[in-house]
């Protein structure tokens, strides 16, 4: 087994639990760890004992990431505390153009910049996650509501209208109204349905033209249609 290969089935382990490794993990300090660990995979072991490992490996892993990003914490805690006792507020606040910025001051301001830049990054992929589990349980619940309903859908104008589908960005600590774009997604298949023309029993799906005729190639009237109500589906 390669190190890339055991690396993705490790982080397979870790986003299975709804974790990430954060930027505070070095490459190096992985790697390291996946070469120590390589030695004891064989080509012949089970797949219960390859997932033992596999969840060994990344219990260490996400072990050592906690104790970076606590230790890091309470560096910038304790840096500041005894900053703050050497050197009393000043009456003017100093600024970066100023030139003259102690040592431990640029420590600090670094050491922040990192834990900053480490939520971000952690907010930034939560934000993501998120936005993708909604866009997913839009369209298992849109199915699941035509298959309830018993329609016919026509596959065409159902992957189009999705691609109009935009999850709204919410404030921290609520969820996405899924339920209600769900509905919206509905109305807007049936609207779509009724452009082209396909709001009755007629639900065949669209062509690129007579096969082996003298007009392949040629758009269908499905596509003439959408074309000229949805401009910008030709460009995706």
């Amino acid at each position: 087994m390669e190190r890339e290969e055991l690396l993705q089935e490790v982080q397979t382990v870790i986003e299975g639990e709804g974790k990430n490794l954060s930027p505070s993990i070095s490459e190096e300090t992985i790697n390291a760890e996946l070469d120590d660990e390589l030695e004891n995979i064989n080509d012949d072991d089970d797949d219960e004992t390859k997932q033992i490992i596999y969840r060994h490996i990344a219990k260490r892993l996400m072990r050592i990431d906690g104790n970076i990003h606590s230790n890091v914490s309470r560096e910038v805690k304790d840096f500041k505390a005894k900053y703050a006792s050497k050197n009393p507020k000043p009456t003017t606040k100093p600024t970066q153009e100023d030139g003259n910025e102690s040592e431990e001051l640029k420590i600090l301001r670094s050491l922040t910049k990192r834990m900053d830049d480490i939520e971000q990054s952690r907010a930034d992929k939560a934000k993501a996650d998120a936005k993708n589990a909604a866009v997913e349980s839009v369209k298992k619940g849109l199915r699941s509501l035509f298959k309830e309903a018993k329609v016919e859908v026509n596959e065409y104008i159902y992957r189009q209208t999705l691609r109009d589908l935009e999850v709204p960005e919410v404030e921290d600590g609520r969820g996405v109204d899924t339920e209600g774009l769900i509905k919206k997604m509905e109305r807007a298949y049936y609207r779509n349905l009724k452009e082209a023309g396909l709001d009755k029993k007629d639900t065949a799906k669209p062509h690129a033209g007579n096969r082996g005729g003298s007009g392949g190639g040629q758009p269908s009237k499905l596509d003439l249609a959408f074309r000229k109500h949805h401009p910008d589906w030709a460009k995706k």
